[in-house]
């Protein structure tokens, strides 16, 4: 299972959003942001969707072992 399969089997809203950072050109960055539905706070991000998607995943895991 991937940590995308897994974020989506625990959050099934989950989605993952592109976005882009700083000025036009060779300043510009862009990172991935893991939001459930339609929340305004994202739940983990990442420099790639992947990253984005294994940091959801470890959120949830740290998330369960508290409780």
């Amino acid at each position: 299972m991937t940590a995308e399969e897994f974020v989506k089997s625990k959050t099934p809203n989950a989605k993952a959003e592109k976005h882009t950072s700083g000025i036009i050109g060779d300043a510009q960055s862009t990172y991935w942001l893991i939001r459930d539905g339609r929340n305004t706070m994202y739940f983990a991000s990442g420099k790639t969707k992947s990253k984005a998607w294994m940091k959801a995943k470890k959120r949830i895991l740290e998330i369960e072992n508290k409780k």
